[in-house]
């Protein structure tokens, strides 16, 4: 288990750029590795998105960096993640499992 600090003001960051609004979580983000370089985007939908559809914001959020780094040490290939209040969440089968956990920040 992760621990990182967020604020209220990063968490409705995550939840303002997101571009489905229909998932049942506030936040959901994709990431892979382009060329040895992260990407991530708020996910588009179920499924993978053609990456001319994608809005990558890597960069302009140093926490979901961060997040996006833990990630790729958790899973090499990346993937999709779920935010909510509690911290990160990853499916790699059903349940969700939460890999990091949230304190105030």
């Amino acid at each position: 288990m992760h621990y990182l600090p967020i604020s209220q003001d990063e968490f409705d960051e995550f939840r303002k750029i997101q571009v489905n609004r229909g998932w049942p979580w506030p936040a959901v983000f994709s990431c892979t590795k382009k060329y040895g370089v992260n990407k991530v985007w708020p996910a588009i939908g179920r499924g993978w998105s053609r990456e001319e559809s994608r809005h990558y914001v890597e960069g302009c959020f140093p926490l979901l960096d961060q997040i996006v780094e833990i990630i790729f040490i958790e899973r090499e290939e990346g993937g999709r993640f779920f935010i909510n209040e509690n911290g990160v969440y990853i499916r790699p089968n059903e349940p969700h499992i939460l890999l990091i956990r949230f304190i105030p920040g």
